[in-house]
């Protein structure tokens, strides 16, 4: 290509000169015009880049697809004008193109075997079942009340995407996403969620979560289908961003499983995971199915709660409902609170009961206390666990690394200078930050 424009330019350069600077003219236009077309894409992409718009990969490549056009487009007009002195120009562009593409390239999602793992096995495959069932299977490794289950892994979903032809869909409906583009976010998760609810589970797969149903002994009861994503309830906890299913009949566990995979693009889900610098694959999807526990009240424990000031923080927060704890976590019930020392054997420090939470017996209270310091030995940090309590005792349903500063120090009035207390004794609903 080269050397049919260089022959094409030294010919209109010696027979046609004229003709040769409409055309440089042209070309330049041409340059001038794709040159701000590079600019507008570079600050399109300044903004993900440098954290002033988070945007998911997928959109990060596809304008760094179209910027590669725009200075190839730029390139083959300065090589039009001059041949001679740009001909290397698409040959540097395709270097630094290649180091690009590996910087951005969307990794594969493992789609082998296996796609089902008893909660047992669940701690040594860490990178297969999530957060939520590999912290469920240690605790229960550990000694922690936890029920029997099961976990279809991240390879099933990656499965699941690929027999169903939905990665291109993915990857294509992404390129619109931006935290600033709301709009982009509610239309494309509702056309995501409907084309995994349209799909059709792997008939490998859902053979393994029927089977596995049976073996637990499952088949007679309700279940609980649960979100695991593989960075859920980490460094990051994605506290509330996806779906659990409860009071599920076994006969419905794939449907309820859909559901669950449908959840992963919920737009509350994927503005979270999208302003936390993660992107779709590094958020792929697991499930943790669980019989339904039958409790009298239920609620979490913070083993190094911030909101007991009277001691400093240094406490185990205990926060209580009646029934099951979704009320408490969608913020709908006003919880019970009692506090707890920060021993092996936990003692009461003090406890109010409102109106719309179960009593729980002293007793129970001090056996939970017990139980979230020995999951805060075992995972070397504060916790933040899910409990029911029922007919069958004490139920962890979950535990989590605490999401806060661990090593705040909290103020005392005479720390402060020049201060007026406004108000004082209140509860914190989120840390937060300033």
């Amino acid at each position: 290509m080269i050397a049919s424009r260089l022959l094409r330019h030294w010919f209109m350069r010696l027979l046609t000169p004229d003709r040769l600077i409409r055309d440089k003219y042209e070309h330049f236009k041409e340059l001038l015009r794709s040159d701000a077309k590079a600019l507008d894409l570079i600050a399109d992409l300044d903004a993900p880049i440098y954290g002033h718009d988070p945007a998911d990969m997928a959109r990060i490549r596809f304008l760094i697809a179209q910027l590669r056009q725009a200075v190839l487009d730029m390139a083959t007009s300065l090589c039009d004008m001059n041949p001679a002195s740009y001909a290397e120009l698409p040959v540097a562009l395709d270097r630094i193109s290649a180091q690009i593409d590996a910087l951005v390239a969307r990794p594969p999602l493992d789609s082998s075997p296996p796609y089902v793992l008893t909660l047992d096995e669940a701690a040594d495959h860490p990178g297969q079942v999530g957060g939520k069932a590999a912290n469920l299977s240690l605790a229960r490794r550990h000694g922690a009340p936890t029920p029997p289950g099961f976990v279809i892994t991240a390879s099933a979903f990656a499965r699941f995407l690929q027999d169903n032809d939905l990665e291109k869909e993915i990857e294509k409906r992404f390129q619109d996403v931006s935290l600033s583009n709301n709009d982009a976010i509610v239309r494309v998760t509702g056309e995501l969620q409907e084309l995994i609810l349209a799909g059709s589970v792997p008939a490998d797969i859902a053979d393994d979560i029927v089977r596995a149903v049976a073996t637990h002994g499952l088949g007679s009861g309700r279940l609980a289908v649960r979100s695991s994503a593989l960075a859920e309830d980490g460094e990051i906890s994605f506290a509330g961003q996806y779906a659990s299913e409860l009071d599920v009949a076994p006969w419905d566990v794939l449907a309820a499983y859909k559901r669950v995979l449908a959840g992963k693009y919920c737009p509350r889900a994927l503005a979270y995971r999208v302003r936390h610098g993660l992107t779709d694959n590094q958020t792929a999807m697991a499930a943790l199915v669980l019989p339904m526990v039958e409790a009298s009240a239920a609620g979490v424990v913070y083993t190094f709660d911030p909101a007991c000031a009277g001691v400093g923080g240094k406490a185990v927060g205990v926060y209580v409902v009646g029934g099951l704890a979704a009320e408490l976590v969608d913020g709908s019930a006003t919880p019970g609170k009692h506090y707890l020392t920060r021993e092996p054997e936990p003692s009461i420090l003090m406890g109010c009961v409102c109106e719309s939470s179960a009593a729980i017996p002293d007793e129970a209270l001090r056996e939970l206390g017990k139980w979230a310091m020995h999951l805060e030995r075992v995972f070397g940090q504060p916790q933040d666990v899910e409990w029911a309590v029922g007919p069958d005792g004490l139920t962890i349903l979950q535990t989590r690394p605490l999401q806060q500063e661990q090593d705040r120090e909290f103020f005392s009035p005479e720390e402060t200078t020049g201060a007026v207390e406004l108000v004082s004794e209140l509860d914190c609903a989120s840390p937060g930050a300033a």
